[in-house]
């Protein structure tokens, strides 16, 4: 988001996905031609992060990413998305997530308002 400060190092992101999110998360990759695509990583009922890459917008890959994680967590799903992030809080909400919470900032590591998201599960 080129609005959000980019507050880490490459090398600082590499340590953060070998040393934190792989270890600890559950997390599934789309690929098309051997190319990484989209990534979704979770751990127990928080959706940590769920991203494609730009290029690959619109072409169903965070949907099918999304979807799995959902039928993983039939109880339910929540997560956090900065509030500016008009383009994917519409994304969840059109996928069943509604609004539960709105933030100053202050407890992310980028200080931007955030909002939570709960997905209620299957009913």
């Amino acid at each position: 988001m080129p609005s959000v400060p980019d507050i880490h190092s490459a090398v600082e992101d590499a340590a953060f996905m070998n040393d934190a999110l792989l270890p600890d998360h559950a997390v599934w990759v789309a690929e098309l031609e051997g190319v990484i695509v989209g990534m979704a990583a979770w751990r127990e009922d928080w959706l940590t992060h769920l991203y494609v890459l730009p290029s690959h917008h619109r072409r169903g890959i965070g949907d099918a990413l999304l979807s799995d994680v959902k039928a993983h967590h039939p109880k339910g799903l929540q997560l956090w998305v900065f509030q500016s992030n008009t383009p994917a809080r519409a994304f969840y909400e059109a996928r069943g997530f509604r609004c539960a919470e709105l933030t100053d900032g202050r407890a992310n590591d980028e200080g931007w308002p955030d909002a939570r998201y709960v997905w209620p599960g299957k009913k």
